[in-house]
C-alpha cells in the first residue's frame, strides 16, 4: 500500500520496515500494536488499509500508529475483498455471513448485509458478469449475484454449488 508491504498472521498485524544497505541492517517486519490476536485479512484502499480480524474490520490510516476499529462484529471478518467495479465496495465474508461496506465522504458505513445467510466465508472472487463467489468451509460454493440493474447487494440471489454440481460428496 503505497510502497509499503503490510501483512498479518493470527498473531498481528505488521509493516515492513525498510533495510538500511549502509549499516547493513535488513529490511524486518514491525509489530503494528492494537490488541488483537487473531487477524485474518488485508486490503488496500484509498482509505488506508482495511484489516479483517476477530472482531470486525479495521481500517489503518496513511501514518496512523495504530488502527480503529470501523465495523464491529460478533464473529471474525474472516476475508475482505474491493468490488471488481466499485473500489468504495467491500465485500466482508465474515464467520457468519456476508456483509457490504460503503466508502462515501470518509467515512466506511454498513451498506447491507445479505440475508438468510449464515455460512463461514472463506475466499471471495468476483466473475466477468459481476457475480460474487464465495467459498465456505462447510457449505460448498456459493454464487451471489443481483438481479440485471439492481445495485443493492442485499437483493441478491444465492446459488449454492453442492455435490450436484460437481463438488466431492462430504468434502463441501
Amino acid at each position: 500500500h503505497r510502497g509499503t508491504l503490510y501483512a498479518v498472521s493470527t498473531e498481528s498485524l505488521y509493516r515492513l520496515a525498510p533495510g538500511d544497505a549502509a549499516r547493513g541492517s535488513p529490511a524486518r517486519f514491525e509489530k503494528i500494536p492494537y490488541g488483537v490476536e487473531s487477524y485474518w485479512s488485508l486490503v488496500a484502499h484509498e482509505s488506508g488499509v482495511l484489516v479483517g480480524e476477530r472482531r470486525g474490520v479495521l481500517l489503518l490510516r496513511d501514518g496512523a500508529p495504530a488502527p480503529v476499529a470501523i465495523h464491529k462484529l460478533a464473529d471474525p471478518a474472516i476475508t475482505l475483498k474491493l468490488a471488481d467495479d466499485d473500489a468504495n465496495l467491500l465485500f466482508v465474508g465474515r464467520g457468519l455471513g456476508l456483509d457490504f461496506l460503503r466508502y462515501e465522504n470518509g467515512e466506511w458505513r454498513l451498506a447491507g448485509r445479505l440475508p438468510n445467510f449464515t455460512a463461514e466465508v472463506r475466499s471471495m472472487q468476483q466473475d466477468d458478469t459481476g457475480a460474487l463467489w464465495l467459498g465456505t468451509s462447510t457449505r460448498g460454493i456459493m454464487r451471489v449475484e443481483r438481479a440485471a440493474g439492481e445495485r443493492d447487494w442485499s437483493k441478491a440471489t444465492v446459488t449454492p454449488y453442492l455435490e450436484t454440481r460437481g463438488l466431492p460428496a462430504g468434502k463441501s
